[in-house]
């Protein structure tokens, strides 16, 4: 567990190097589970990107695979997000992709979000914190808004949910044109 440790801290020790060279002027973070990627949370990248200069996106629940809930790997999502950014023609050097586990506590959870994130690039008031409006990213929000973060609720895209999507492969329905098209063939392979 340490060693995994030390390697996610030395990529987030090279990344850090890149962001800093960048000079950067307005920064966010983008938080979800992304089970799997889908158009709605692209559509909600490129918002936050509309809004800031660089991007963290932040996979929950990192640690969960293989479940009904969470059926893809955290380093399954990394590549389905990196693949359907490129093929969007969103710049790799404009974003950054970080993963955190849940805790079990939702109050050590948000100070494990700032904790992960601040080895990165230092959050602070003028940093916009993007959370969807299921009901664990309204509460994230709420713990984070105490905190004094600026946070922007995101709208669901009607009618595309990762939940809607995992229950439409369960059913062998079709799923297809609810995420992007260069990923499907991947999630068909894992879920």
């Amino acid at each position: 567990m340490k060693k995994k440790s030390e390697k996610i801290k030395k990529k987030i020790l090279k990344k850090t190097k890149k962001i800093n060279n960048n000079n950067i002027k307005s920064f966010g973070l983008f938080i979800g589970r992304f089970q799997p990627f889908h158009l709605g949370h692209l559509r909600d990248v490129k918002k936050a990107l509309s809004k800031v200069d660089f991007l963290i996106i932040l996979i929950g629940s990192a640690q969960h695979k293989r479940e009904v809930r969470n059926p893809l790997s955290a380093a399954e999502r990394k590549r389905m997000i990196r693949t359907a950014l490129t093929a969007a023609r969103i710049q790799q050097a404009k974003y950054a992709i970080c993963q955190v586990n849940d805790l079990g506590n939702h109050n050590l959870w948000v100070e494990n979000i700032i904790r992960t994130i601040n080895r990165i690039k230092r959050i602070d008031d003028t940093s916009l914190i993007f959370v969807g409006t299921e009901s664990s990213g309204h509460f994230t929000a709420r713990l984070l808004a105490k905190k004094g973060y600026n946070i922007i609720k995101l709208k669901l895209l009607r009618g595309i949910s990762g939940t809607k999507i995992r229950r439409l492969i369960r059913e062998n329905k079709r799923w297809q044109h609810l995420v992007p098209k260069s990923i499907v063939k991947e999630i068909k392979n894992k879920i």
